[in-house]
């Protein structure tokens, strides 16, 4: 299957969230890596794609998608047999996006656990 969405990604940005929400979907896509220490995302080129010259960028069939909120809610609605996200319970999946807030600060969190549990359930752990 040819990959009809190209993320635009850089090393150790927010845009790693989209990416491995991508690879959780096995939405098929590429990648494209700029360079921030080359200054590529100033580029004209990558300007013409996302004249914000910030990350991530999702090119679709449909036309370039921005912001990180807005790229992980496309793919959890794209690929919803993926179960990324409630999308059969709208307070919950208010909820979820709720915490891609600005206003929400996280404080010293030390160690994330995330309890697979919420997203796969018991089942698919014992299969």
């Amino acid at each position: 299957m040819t990959a009809s969405l190209t993320l635009y990604s850089a090393k150790n940005t927010c845009a790693l969230a989209v990416h491995i929400a991508l690879l959780e979907a096995d939405a098929p896509h590429n990648v494209v890596w700029l360079d921030f220490a080359a200054q590529q995302q100033r580029s004209a080129d990558y300007l013409a794609i996302n004249p914000k010259g910030r990350v991530p960028a999702l090119a679709t069939e449909h036309g370039v998608l921005t912001e990180t909120p807005a790229l992980l809610f496309y793919v959890e609605q794209r690929f919803a047999a993926a179960q990324l996200a409630p999308l059969n319970n709208a307070v919950q999946l208010a909820g979820t996006h709720e915490l891609l807030s600005e206003s929400v600060k996280f404080k010293d969190l030390g160690l994330l656990i995330i309890d697979e549990e919420h997203r796969f359930g018991v089942r698919h752990k014992e299969q």
